[in-house]
Formats: C-alpha cells, sequence, structure tokens
C-alpha cells in the first residue's frame, strides 16, 4: 500500500492513571520511550504523523512531531484526541497507533492496510481481534469515518471498541504471538 495516502496518528494523551499519571509516551522501555518505538513503525508507513498528547507537548514537538492536544477537557479518552487531530488529517487514510504497544511492527499494520482494502468486500476499517478481544490500539480506516466521532460522544459513550463497530469493520483474526499487542499500562509491564 502507498504510504502517501495514509497519516498517523499516534496517542499519547492519556492520564495514564495505572502509572501514577507518567506521560506514557515518555517512559522508557527497553533503553527508549514507547513515542519513539510507535514513531520507528510509523516513519515508514505513512505520509505524516500526527500526535495527539495533551501533556508535555514541548517534548513531543522537540522530536519534530505535530501534536494536537485533545478540544475536550478532562481527558475523555482515545476518540477525543482522533477527533482533535481529524481536521489536520489531509489523506484518504488514517492509520491509529496507541504509544503503549511497543511490539507493534511494521508488518502488523502492512496486514491492517491489506485487509482494508480487501476487494471480496468493502470496508472502512480495519483492527486485529485475538481471542480475547478487539485489539483497537492499533487499526487503520477510511479518514471519513473519524468524522462520526463526535455523534457517537454526545451518546455518553468512549470505547474505541464500540465506535469501531459502528463502522464497517473487518476484523482480522490474530493466532499468532499475541504479545505483539502488549501495552504497557503499568511500571510493572516494563
Amino acid at each position: 500500500m502507498d504510504a502517501n495516502l495514509y497519516t498517523t496518528v499516534i496517542l499519547a494523551g492519556g492520564k495514564a492513571s495505572r502509572m501514577s499519571g507518567a506521560d506514557k509516551g515518555l517512559v522508557i522501555y527497553k533503553g527508549q520511550s514507547l513515542i519513539r518505538y510507535a514513531l520507528s513503525v510509523a516513519e515508514t508507513q505513512c505520509e505524516q504523523i500526527l500526535v495527539s498528547a495533551n501533556r508535555n507537548r514541548h517534548a513531543y514537538r522537540a522530536l519534530g512531531l505535530t501534536v494536537y492536544p485533545d478540544k475536550l477537557a478532562d481527558f475523555p479518552g482515545p476518540l477525543a484526541g482522533l477527533i482533535s487531530c481529524a481536521p489536520h488529517i489531509k489523506t484518504p487514510y488514517t492509520i491509529v497507533l496507541s504509544c503503549d504497544m511497543p511490539n507493534i511492527s511494521a508488518k502488523i499494520i502492512e496486514q491492517l492496510k491489506q485487509q482494508l482494502h480487501c476487494s471480496t468486500r468493502k470496508y472502512n476499517a480495519a483492527v486485529f481481534r485475538d481471542n480475547q478481544a478487539i485489539q483497537c490500539g492499533i487499526f487503520v480506516c477510511e479518514s471519513a469515518v473519524l468524522d462520526s466521532i463526535p455523534a457517537f460522544l454526545e451518546n455518553n459513550q468512549r470505547a474505541v471498541h464500540q465506535w469501531l463497530n459502528t463502522l464497517n469493520l473487518n476484523e482480522i483474526t490474530w493466532s499468532d504471538d499475541p504479545s505483539v499487542f502488549k501495552n504497557i499500562n503499568r511500571y510493572s509491564d516494563l
């Protein structure tokens, strides 16, 4: 898939309450910050990288990144970050990547892109599902579907997986090593 057709939004805007409020994107994991893992994958997959971050924006900007804070107050979740970034996306497709998933590879994103463009059926989003749940920390979608998020949030819903289920979603079964979707949510995960 042509990288010029994609923008990556890296989600780094949460409260990280399970990590005593640490900015997860800046937490060091195996010698480098979590945001660096996301960047190393994203830079080969897209035309543009945007970061959703509510704190330490200067630290992300120092990495040469374009950063947008939530427009909604009180850290309302990753969908709020997507709302803030959506007006700045100029490509037809978007890769959404949580900053706390250091094992995601370019191969994973390539598989999602291929499944989004599956010729057997028209999809507007693609995500992996393992035997536990939809792995919504990484997905690809048509950029236009991001416009549906504000109405979804108005119904007092915040969960990414619930929003994804409102789309024409291609859920790809993941049967390989589940550690690729490892989230760093607590210091004990480091």
